[in-house]
């Protein structure tokens, strides 16, 4: 398992500004474009990428696509994802190929975290990248964007008798899937193996027992066939657990 903080990621962060989306970026996984070698990746090669946008306010992406599958995770501020609203915590899942936006951030501005479990190029904007979609009927392009579920209080926390769960995407058919686990203080979340899927656990609330990287907006990349155990510090954790397709 490969676990990243909100600080470590935010002290290597970039500002992007252009025709596309004006942002702070923070990495928590960004390979580089290139090989070692210079060659330049290729979409889809298994590499995580993991990394928040801090979007200015008032400010708008244009609608795109990307070449892999991806989650986005609403954590702060407001906005919109065409006219649907946008405020966490909101997942927002589409698989490759799938147009989606545009993404506008409020007056407060819009944070999110991006995830995906393959390396990715970038954004491929509409309509002038629509000659690279694939043809009708080759690739199933859907999308899913949850309700804001809200940040879970320490009290809330505290109050849990046990771990509870929250489904919130389930597609039995490809295997991708996002749930809320909320764990009370000092409990121990139930084992799981990985199977065939990539996931990846995100702290909403609360804080994880352990190392420096198991506070706060910590992301945890778990590759497939790792057992993954966790334990909720002493305010309790909410759990964003994020699964990707099994189809490999």
């Amino acid at each position: 398992m490969q676990s990243i903080s909100a600080e470590t990621a935010a002290s290597d962060r970039f500002f992007i500004e252009g025709p596309g989306p004006k942002a702070w970026i923070h990495n928590y996984l960004q390979p580089s474009r290139t090989h070692l070698d210079g060659t330049p990746r290729s979409a889809g090669e298994e590499l995580p990428m993991i990394y928040l946008v801090d979007q200015e306010p008032n400010s708008a992406i244009r609608t795109h696509f990307h070449q892999v599958d991806q989650f986005q995770i609403v954590v702060g501020g407001s906005g919109a994802m065409g006219n649907t609203p946008l405020a966490p915590i909101t997942v927002h899942y589409t698989t490759a190929y799938t147009g989606y936006g545009p993404l506008r951030a409020g007056p407060e501005g819009l944070q999110y975290l991006t995830i995906r479990n393959r390396w990715d190029p970038g954004h491929r904007y509409l309509p002038e990248c629509k000659d690279e979609l694939p043809a009708a009927g080759t690739v199933k392009q859907r999308q899913r964007t949850t309700k804001p579920r809200g940040i879970q209080s320490c009290q809330a926390l505290h109050a849990l008798d046990a771990p509870a769960v929250c489904h919130l995407i389930d597609e039995p058919e490809s295997g991708a899937n996002a749930w809320m686990l909320s764990l009370p203080p000092l409990s121990a979340a139930p084992s799981f193996t990985s199977d065939d899927s990539d996931r990846v656990i995100v702290v909403c609330a609360g804080n994880l027992h352990g190392s420096d990287a198991n506070g706060l907006h910590s992301c945890h990349f778990v590759p497939a066939g790792e057992t993954i155990e966790v334990e909720a510090g002493p305010d309790g954790a909410d759990l964003l657990v994020l699964q990707f397709r099994t189809s490999r």
